[in-house]
């Protein structure tokens, strides 16, 4: 029943911003929605109380299951060529109130425990059609795609190594008045 209510809200097409938006529900909905690439991996949510948001919401649902999309492939990638179990990758998802040139906002990080992103390819990663995955595998729009999102909600989105895990951290930086 979650998972229909989720896959319900995030399937609208709705071009109006909402506004009090729970952010930690649009993440765990992402979750829902992404839970069958998730299964393997451990995943650790950990949502502080953040003020509600006024934004697209199932843009950015959007955003949030391509993120845990891609995490989930590069852990596939890296234990299946280890000849690991997959068991062994770990994704992390950290919602909290952040700071960001003088604005109150709300960041969201995604981090996993794969390859990560080499430090040559960071400002590429973002550019339609870019893709780091084997052909026929992506499109290289994922990440396109979710940037300008953020980006259409004055909001910031990078990519940084994750300090706990050693791969990807993808973080999506929000506004709280836009």
């Amino acid at each position: 029943l979650e998972y229909c209510s989720a896959l319900q809200t995030n399937a609208r097409f709705d071009t109006s911003m909402v506004t009090d938006v729970d952010l930690n529900q649009v993440v765990q909905q992402s979750m829902l929605i992404a839970r069958a690439k998730l299964k393997p991996y451990a995943v650790k949510f950990e949502p502080e109380p953040v003020h509600g948001l006024t934004c697209k919401r199932n843009h950015l649902g959007q955003v949030f299951i391509n993120l845990f999309s891609n995490a989930a492939d590069a852990l596939a990638d890296k234990f299946s060529l280890a000849g690991a179990s997959l068991d062994e990758g770990h994704i992390n998802v950290v919602v909290k109130e952040s700071t960001r040139s003088d604005k109150d906002g709300i960041l969201v990080t995604v981090e996993d425990n794969g390859a990560g992103v080499p430090h040559g390819i960071r400002e590429s990663i973002f550019d339609s059609y870019f893709t780091t995955k084997k052909p026929g595998v992506g499109t290289g729009l994922g990440l396109s795609i979710s940037h300008q999102i953020v980006l259409s909600h004055h909001g910031e989105m990078w990519v940084d190594t994750s300090p706990e895990l050693n791969g990807a951290r993808f973080n999506v930086w929000l506004p709280l008045a836009i």
